[in-house]
């Protein structure tokens, strides 16, 4: 009695099934293993089959046999390299705009410092003031890299960002495209 309650784990968040499957295993003199944190099971020309947080028991006799309990966890390898090269490209658009904004800002200083000569006075280019656009409900930073990436308006990635409900991803992707 004393190794049931030492090995199985409390029964207080069980299943009923799972206490009698529990009990049935328990028949068999399983021993606990542990310091096992994490079982991957490897397929070939499959996704890898991930066990977090298993219970891992030895079979006893000859051959090393294990039994393993726990959630299941399949690991898709496309998905991940999707979401890793989304994020990459757009780090890279990013950069490339940051980059941009560095040579503009170094035109700007470079034309400020040359000789000026006093033909005649050279009108401002004329810059529009943007209205005010209403952002409520949306994330300054999210509408100034969309404005930085894309080279928009503001209103119109206000919009965008609106029409896509805030997602910063979608709205770049629709602006570019």
């Amino acid at each position: 009695m004393s190794t049931e309650t030492k090995t199985m784990p409390t029964m207080d968040n069980m299943s009923r099934s799972e206490k009698r499957a529990w009990k049935s295993l328990q028949r068999f003199g399983l021993e606990p293993v542990t310091d096992i944190t994490k079982v991957e099971i490897r397929r070939p020309k499959d996704a890898p089959v991930i066990i977090d947080a298993p219970r891992v028991f030895k079979v006893p006799g000859a051959v090393p046999s294990y039994v393993v309990l726990g959630p299941l966890r399949i690991h898709n390898m496309q998905q991940e390299l999707a979401r890793t090269y989304q994020m990459f490209t757009q780090q890279q658009a990013l950069a490339q705009s940051r980059a941009a904004a560095a040579q503009e800002a170094a035109a700007i200083t470079a034309d400020s410092q040359a000789p000026k000569t006093e033909a005649a006075p050279t009108e401002m280019p004329a810059v529009a003031a943007e209205p005010e656009v209403d952002t409520t409900g949306l994330d300054e930073e999210d509408i100034r890299m969309a404005v930085e990436q894309t080279g928009k308006t503001k209103k119109v990635v206000v919009e965008t960002l609106r029409a896509h409900n805030g997602d910063l991803v979608e709205t770049i992707m629709a602006l570019t495209a």
